[in-house]
C-alpha cells in the first residue's frame, strides 16, 4: 500500500509545490493532519502519521508513523514526510485501476505536474507526467525535455483498495 520517493538535487519545484499543496493548502474538502486519519466506508484502522517517525521502505505497506502528514484530497488519502531533498509520498484510493495526481494545474488539467500510478500484476508503474492541455495529453517529464523525479515506486491492491 506504499510508496513513491521524489527527489532532485536540490530542493525542488516538486518538493515546494507539495509540501505547499499537499500539507499547507486548503483544497476544498480536505483535511490535513498529524493525527490518525478519519476512517473513510469500508475501510478501518487506517496507519498513524507522526513525527517520530520510522524509517521510510517503499515496501508496499503504509505503517504505523512511516509519514509525518496526511491529507484527504477528494477520494484519494495523500500521505508525507519530507526526508532531506526526498519527498515521501503514498497515495490510496478505493478503486481498482489507476491513481493519479496533479500538482498546480493552471487550466483544468493543463499545465499540471502529475504523478500517474498503476499497477501491471503485481508490478507499480509509476510515471512523472506534465499535462500539456486542459484535457491531456498527459506525457512523461522525459518525453518533454524534463526528468523522471520517481526514485522508489511500489503498489497494491488489498480488497477495494489501491495504494502507491
Amino acid at each position: 500500500m506504499v510508496g513513491i520517493r521524489l527527489v532532485a538535487k536540490t530542493i525542488s519545484y516538486l518538493a515546494v509545490v507539495l509540501l505547499f499543496s499537499l500539507i499547507l493548502s486548503g483544497y476544498a474538502g480536505s483535511q490535513s493532519s498529524s493525527q490518525q486519519p478519519t476512517p473513510t466506508s469500508g475501510q478501518s484502522n487506517n496507519p498513524a502519521v507522526s513525527s517520530q517517525t520510522i524509517p521510510w521502505n517503499s515496501d508496499g505497506i503504509i505503517s504505523e508513523n512511516e509519514y509525518t502528514q496526511f491529507q484527504q484530497i477528494g477520494d484519494i488519502q495523500v500521505f508525507t514526510r519530507l526526508e532531506g531533498d526526498c519527498v515521501c509520498l503514498a497515495l490510496r484510493a478505493q478503486n481498482t485501476g489507476y491513481i493519479a495526481l496533479g500538482i498546480r494545474p493552471e487550466n483544468k488539467m493543463q499545465g499540471a505536474d502529475m504523478i500517474i500510478c498503476a499497477l501491471n500484476g503485481s508490478q507499480a508503474r509509476v510515471t512523472d507526467a506534465f499535462a500539456t492541455g486542459a484535457f491531456g495529453p498527459h506525457p512523461a517529464d522525459v518525453e518533454l525535455g524534463g526528468s523522471d523525479n520517481v526514485v522508489n515506486a511500489s503498489g497494491s491492491r488489498q480488497n477495494k483498495w489501491l495504494s502507491f
